[in-house]
């Protein structure tokens, strides 16, 4: 019986597997506007937060455009507790974003931004990537930080990874991806 309770932690019985899963992804229970997400996709206008706070020292995830929208516009990075859904992103109080007007050209479909949060050093920091490329680097919050993804347009779709799988480009040295929180008790 005891085996059975502990499947989670790696006794399981034969022909069991473990039953966790140890990816974050998108909460579409916390979305805004006319976003639709998945578990690692998200579409259409709107705002969405991923499933937890990042809890470790240094994060890093990826966001992929998909389709071929005809002008995709986006943004990426973290919210803090305070952030309401659908308040304007970027504004340095709630929110630490990086605009898809901001990256040094236009987005295409397959581009890939990363994002590499690092909360072990004062201050915080948030570094963007295009396409392995730093291209933009934030002063972060100083309070607990939840990622974010706005899609500003009907037709931008995108993919992401929280660490779920490989990622495309290569995290910066000492990042990884998410760390999903689990209780002990």
């Amino acid at each position: 019986m005891l085996r059975k309770l502990c499947c989670c932690c790696g006794a399981c019985e034969e022909g069991e597997t473990a039953t966790f899963d140890n990816a974050i992804s998108l909460d579409s229970r916390r979305t805004f506007g006319a976003l639709v997400a998945s578990k690692y996709h998200a579409a259409r206008a709107g705002q969405v937060l991923a499933e937890q706070s990042v809890l470790q020292d240094r994060a890093y995830w990826e966001i992929t455009l998909e389709g071929e929208a005809k002008s995709p516009s986006l943004a990426v990075g973290v919210v803090s507790p305070a952030h309401t859904l659908g308040e304007r992103l970027g504004n340095g109080r709630t929110s630490w974003v990086l605009q898809s007007s901001e990256l040094p050209r236009p987005l295409k479909a397959g581009d890939v931004i990363g994002v590499a949060l690092n909360q072990s050093d004062f201050p915080v920091t948030l570094r963007f990537f295009l396409n392995g490329k730093l291209c933009n680097e934030l002063m972060g919050p100083s309070t607990e930080s939840t990622p974010v993804v706005a899609l500003h347009t009907d037709d931008t779709a995108v993919a992401v990874n929280f660490g779920a799988t490989s990622f495309s480009q290569s995290a910066p040295s000492g990042y990884g991806g998410l760390i999903k929180s689990r209780s002990i008790i």
